[in-house]
């Protein structure tokens, strides 16, 4: 089975957080993104941002 790249919208750090860290319980993800209309100041470990 191939795995896949998730694509995030990074609105909310503890949000996300919570969904990236399921996100990575998962065996089919390869990647995630966090996807924000400006900068990100908040590390979420893993990711990486598209601003």
């Amino acid at each position: 089975m191939k795995n896949i790249d998730a694509f995030i919208l990074f609105s909310q750090p503890d949000q996300a957080k919570r969904t990236v860290e399921e996100l990575r319980q998962s065996a089919l993800i390869n990647n995630i993104f966090l996807l924000s209309p400006e900068e990100i100041t908040s590390v979420i470990e893993g990711c990486e941002k598209i601003v």
